[in-house]
């Protein structure tokens, strides 16, 4: 029996920190600037939102929730960020698609994974299953956790 093998976006949340999603999770990828709206009494982790084709869209900061809020800081200070906009099974609106974004310091790019190539989340935050579904090794990252952006959008964000 072969090994499966699929097609991932890895996607740079800071320097020395990378995550995936899914090959067709990703819709659009916003390289200039944007206006982000800042929404009071919400996680450090996603407190903005942002328009998108008339859409309201949650923006989370995946570093913010991995990483101490100094470190988090230093990062959302950076003078160039990206945006990724993804969709995901709403759990609120049953067989809908929701949408959701997430900031990046670099842009995206593709990347192979195999079954061969699961190993375990990276140290340093023991809570990766919380926002990950799994981790593959990355040739040149190392460890690479699998975003599962349902946990995300629909379990982190309503709590």
């Amino acid at each position: 029996m072969g090994k499966t093998v699929t097609n991932a976006w890895v996607l740079p949340i800071a320097e020395s920190v990378h995550v995936a999603i899914g090959e067709f999770d990703m819709l659009h990828i916003i390289t200039e600037w944007i206006k982000l709206h800042r929404v009071p009494h919400t996680p450090a982790y996603c407190h903005r939102i942002l328009l998108w084709h008339g859409r309201v869209v949650p923006v989370f900061d995946i570093y913010n929730v991995i990483c101490s809020a100094e470190s988090a800081r230093q990062v959302q200070s950076l003078p160039r960020y990206f945006i990724c906009i993804v969709a995901y099974h709403s759990a609120a609106y049953a067989d809908k698609v929701g949408y959701g974004a997430l900031v990046l310091s670099a842009l995206p790019y593709r990347a192979t994974v195999t079954d061969g190539s699961c190993c375990d989340y990276p140290a340093g935050w023991d809570d990766w299953p919380l926002i990950a579904a799994s981790c593959f090794q990355h040739p040149e990252h190392g460890p690479t956790p699998i975003v599962d952006l349902q946990k995300i959008f629909n379990s982190l964000l309503t709590e």
